[in-house]
């Protein structure tokens, strides 16, 4: 029976003295570099890339993420579905927040019956102006759950991470998880990489 070992790359069991893991196809012969630490970057700077793009800096993050990690990601069962119902979510509260805040006027106002212009014309609204901002709220809500779900599916990513550099006793605090989601999981990965180039020192 062939000996075998764990790739560097995918932590999958394969036959010791590969060259290529059969799995994620990583060069085994080189030295092991983790494609996803050029994806993370510092807590500070993630923070505030969110704040100017209004969460939408999320969903690139999480697109560079599923690609640097190719298949490796079908083992956290991360889909594209989930990804594109972030974007979708965060873009329609924005686009709400936008009208509300912007005041729409008689185009969407509160009752939904028939107004009339200055000069005696008659407009119809949609009947959802004074729902605008509970809307967008909702919108909110949502993409905010659908972060905790990514957050959590990418918490065996990392968990998978920190075993391939021999920490079997790193931990993640699951409430820290659920409150700041996407910024903990790029926190851990950056905890991680700053440990791994430690190590190589």
């Amino acid at each position: 029976m062939n000996e075998t070992m764990k790739c560097p790359m995918c932590a999958e069991e394969i036959d010791s003295g590969t060259k290529k893991c059969p799995i994620c196809k990583s060069d085994l012969e080189t030295p092991a570099v983790d494609p996803i630490d050029a994806v993370v970057e510092p807590t500070f700077n993630f923070v505030w890339k969110n704040i100017v793009t209004a969460g939408f800096y999320s969903v690139l993050w999480l697109n560079r993420f599923r690609w640097c990690a190719g298949e490796a990601m079908d083992r956290v069962r991360m889909t594209s579905g989930l990804v594109n119902a972030l974007m979708y979510t965060i873009g329609g509260a924005a686009l709400l927040y936008t009208l509300a805040f912007a005041g729409v006027g008689p185009i969407v106002y509160e009752s939904g019956a028939q107004a009339f212009a200055d000069d005696g014309t008659p407009m119809y609204g949609l009947g959802i102006g004074g729902n605008l901002s509970m809307l967008a709220e909702l919108g909110s809500i949502v993409s905010g759950i659908i972060c905790i779900r990514i957050a959590f599916l990418l918490r065996s990513y990392v968990k998978d991470k920190a075993a391939r550099l021999g920490l079997t006793d790193y931990r993640m605090n699951t409430f820290l998880l659920v409150i700041f989601n996407l910024f903990y999981i790029n926190y851990c990965l950056v905890e991680l990489k700053n440990r791994s180039a430690q190590s190589k020192q």
